[in-house]
């Protein structure tokens, strides 16, 4: 016998969930699959909108990181490149 869910809110805050994690092991998680993963754990599902907020955020923080990751290492390349030359010389 299955027993019964409980709501999402109250399921996070008693497992301290962070729904973010499920979006970094998997990119391309679906509402079903969230939805899946949550009843597997014995919670209720928030709802769609509530996915769909939580997956726009997660993707602008993805990109945000992906542009700040990419001038450093432009920068540590130069710097290497630079103390190479300066080797040779």
């Amino acid at each position: 016998m299955k027993l019964p869910l409980i709501k999402y809110k109250l399921f996070r805050r008693r497992k301290n969930f962070d729904p973010i994690i499920l979006f970094k092991a998997k990119n391309d998680l679906t509402y079903k699959e969230f939805v899946s993963i949550l009843e597997n754990k014995g919670a209720m599902s928030p709802g769609e909108h509530y996915f769909k907020k939580v997956k726009e955020h997660f993707e602008k923080t993805l990109k945000s990181e992906k542009d700040q990751v990419k001038p450093e290492v432009k920068e540590k390349k130069e710097k290497v490149l630079d103390e190479k030359t300066q080797v040779k010389q």
